[in-house]
């Protein structure tokens, strides 16, 4: 079983409003890690990757969003991406979703499109987020099945707000990332960056370590 794009929909988170950071990190860039924008590098990874693609904002009318990308708001602002992600899967035409956040900058598509083959092939969970750490804190990326949005949904409908045990209290896997055929070298991919000094940290060629 191959896994083709047109399986996929990509759906970006890029409603956040950055408070720990400062300032918009959306369209901040990393020096010498590629010259795109945060959220260049996540919106060209997702074309990559799959065929129809979402991005989640705090607001539909905010300008210098990607183009290609279908736009869903928050219901409500400041409300968090949980709603935001069970409303787009539940729309979404494609078998599979990838969601991923705008600022994980060092997501490639070669490692992506192997956790991805692994997930149609192996995966007995409506969806997956992965554990990188002994205390099991789960991370994004989430894959997801069609169906799950309908289990999002209804936790989304009792209340739930927060979004990691949401997606766990709705079926969401955790799994540890292996790789086999893709380069594994180079800064973690999972990494995401919240603050300043992740910002700096990695620019000097060290890993910022996770909160």
């Amino acid at each position: 079983m191959d896994c083709p794009s047109a399986d996929w929909t990509g759906i970006l988170l890029a409603g956040g409003q950055s408070k720990r950071m400062g300032r918009d990190k959306r369209h901040m860039s990393v020096s010498g890690l590629h010259d795109k924008s945060l959220l260049d590098h996540a919106s060209q990874l997702l074309e990559q990757l799959c065929l129809e693609r979402v991005v989640l904002v705090g607001d539909a009318q905010e300008a210098n969003l990607p183009s290609g990308f279908r736009v869903v708001a928050d219901r409500q602002s400041g409300s968090g991406p949980l709603a935001a992600i069970s409303d787009s899967l539940r729309d979404i035409h494609t078998p599979f979703a990838l969601v991923i956040p705008v600022d994980m900058p060092c997501l490639r598509a070669p490692q992506m499109h192997e956790l991805m083959l692994r997930f149609v092939r192996k995966s007995n969970s409506p969806a997956a987020l992965f554990v990188l750490d002994t205390d099991q804190r789960p991370t994004f990326p989430l894959l997801a099945k069609r169906e799950f949005g309908a289990s999002l949904a209804a936790e989304v409908a009792a209340g739930q707000v927060r979004l990691f045990q949401g997606l766990r209290a709705a079926g969401a896997a955790e799994v540890k990332p292996q790789w086999q055929h893709s380069d594994s070298s180079g800064p973690d991919p999972f990494l995401n960056l919240n603050r300043p000094t992740d910002v700096a940290i990695l620019e000097s060629g060290q890993t910022p370590k996770r909160p």
